[in-house]
């Protein structure tokens, strides 16, 4: 294992850069183990801290797995992990270009649900805004509970494009921006809001207006871009020493 000591600056993304370098570039295959965080911290000269959510992000990416006791181990993945994904993976102006095409295939996805989603699809499509709804009116909603449900949603709905090749690359596109969650999506996320923005994609597609759905979805992910780049670059003013301070504004998937 040949790992170099890095500065201090966004310590936590140099560290992910490295052990994602590690997996695609020692071959590491699903079930093998990464160095354990005491062997990362003395070749990379970096805090426990630091190393412990660099590999949180890289677990969160699906990448790897921790096993109590163990450590991490690679999973089963998607993409191979190359110098070009890592870009993408990390959090920095990239993630904008992934949430662009994200857009372009959403936009369409939305439209083939439209036009052939059976009613009791349409129903498997609004079943996590349900839940979400009941865990609303019970009581506060941890801002990580309010997210995943929009997920959800976002993945029914690839899900049901019947295009297979559709749903894997709308898929991965959703893994890499839950991957930034975060540092993105703050304690300010409201239920209410995220609610209402996917119960209104959902009423454009009960009326089988393909074009209203386009429309809507294009309407739904431009407002999420723009929140994005805010919030990316309050971050980038915020980054010290590889932690962050402030607030970023409010953002839902």
């Amino acid at each position: 294992m040949v790992l170099e000591p890095i500065d201090r600056k966004s310590v936590v993304d140099q560290i992910a850069e490295r052990v994602l370098s590690l997996i695609g570039n020692d071959g590491l295959q699903p079930g093998d183990k990464l160095p354990s965080e005491n062997e990362l911290m003395r070749a990379l000269r970096v805090s426990r801290q630091s190393t412990r959510e660099a590999l949180k992000r890289i677990e969160a990416m699906g990448i790897v797995q921790s096993m109590p006791g163990q450590g991490y181990f690679v999973k089963e993945f998607h993409f191979l992990i190359t110098n070009e994904m890592i870009s993408f993976l990390l959090m920095d102006e990239t993630l904008t270009h992934v949430q662009e095409a994200r857009t372009i295939l959403e936009v369409e996805v939305i439209a083939r649900v439209t036009q052939r989603a059976t009613n009791e699809e349409i129903d498997a499509l609004e079943r996590p805004l349900r839940r979400l709804s009941d865990l609303s009116a019970k009581s506060g909603v941890a801002p990580s509970v309010v997210l995943e449900h929009g997920w959800e949603f976002h993945r029914t709905l690839a899900n049901l494009s019947g295009n297979p090749v559709l749903t894997k690359l709308v898929n991965e596109l959703l893994r890499m921006i839950e991957a930034a969650q975060g540092r993105l999506y703050t304690p300010y996320v409201h239920p209410h809001y995220v609610l209402n923005e996917h119960l209104r994609i959902v009423e454009v597609v009960k009326t089988r207006d393909a074009q209203s759905a386009r429309d809507e979805m294009l309407r739904h992910l431009s407002a999420v871009q723009q929140i994005m780049s805010s919030n990316l670059q309050k971050l980038q003013n915020h980054v010290s020493d590889g932690r962050l301070s402030g607030n970023a504004a409010s953002i839902e998937s």
